[in-house]
């Protein structure tokens, strides 16, 4: 499997790469901040997701780590990590962040509870309505959603979703916007499995494809990165 970046994009070549993400695709997903109030349940269940996922990201980077993964040791030799001490101790001082952001985030959850209103994303995205499936809501270690959950919009593929993503223009335009809420970071998934993502925050694409997919996607001549995807 590898792992494919795109970074620049001339926008004639943003529809035929959709179109061939689409059809490698079961469903797609879409992120929204959610910034209305949760039941306590909801509170609990997503801290101990995001403190789950921080200590899953530190586990991986271990792993990385240990095995010497090449692109990781030349971004820590940029910081003057050079040895495994160094290392764990710079894991140990991110790690103890992210657990400090996970209280922030608890006192984020009371604010939203002045917004007492529940969204009905069918409504407000009602160009895109009849696609709608279901929605979830998460915590992501995420810049673009720092301290706050976002609810994840899954949606079958329907035409409109389809004229949707193939009208983008680049990268970083939120794929939709009503009533001030910003429809984010299209997700393609096959059979419930994240195969690629539009970062709009970084203006850029990742997929993870298998070799075949790949030699498909290099006839679109796009230029990218390639990487073995790690497991």
């Amino acid at each position: 499997m590898f792992e494919i970046v795109i970074e620049k994009i001339k926008s004639k070549k943003i529809s035929p790469l959709i179109e061939f993400l689409l059809n490698k695709s079961t469903e797609i997903g879409f992120s929204v901040i959610h910034d209305y109030k949760l039941d306590e349940n909801s509170k609990i269940e997503l801290i101990d997701e995001f403190r789950a996922k921080c200590k899953q990201k530190h586990h991986e980077l271990t792993k990385l780590y240990n095995q010497q993964y090449q692109p990781l040791m030349k971004s820590l030799r940029k910081l003057g990590i050079k040895d495994e001490k160094s290392f764990h101790d710079y894991q140990e001082k991110i790690f103890q962040a992210d657990i400090q952001m996970s209280k922030k985030i608890e006192e984020t959850f009371e604010k939203l509870d002045d917004h007492k209103d529940i969204i009905d994303y069918k409504i407000v995205f009602s160009e895109i309505a009849d696609g709608y499936k279901l929605q979830e809501v998460h915590m992501f270690d995420s810049a673009d959603f720092l301290y706050l959950p976002v609810d994840i919009l899954i949606y079958n593929i329907t035409d409109s979703i389809r004229d949707l993503l193939k009208s983008l223009k680049n990268f970083s335009d939120a794929t939709l916007k009503n009533n001030n809420k910003l429809l984010l970071n299209p997700t393609f998934f096959n059979d419930d499995e994240g195969f690629a993502i539009i970062q709009n925050e970084s203006n850029s694409l990742t997929m993870v494809l298998s070799e075949n997919d790949y030699n498909e996607f290099k006839k679109l001549k796009i230029k990218h990165t390639k990487d073995y995807a790690s497991e």
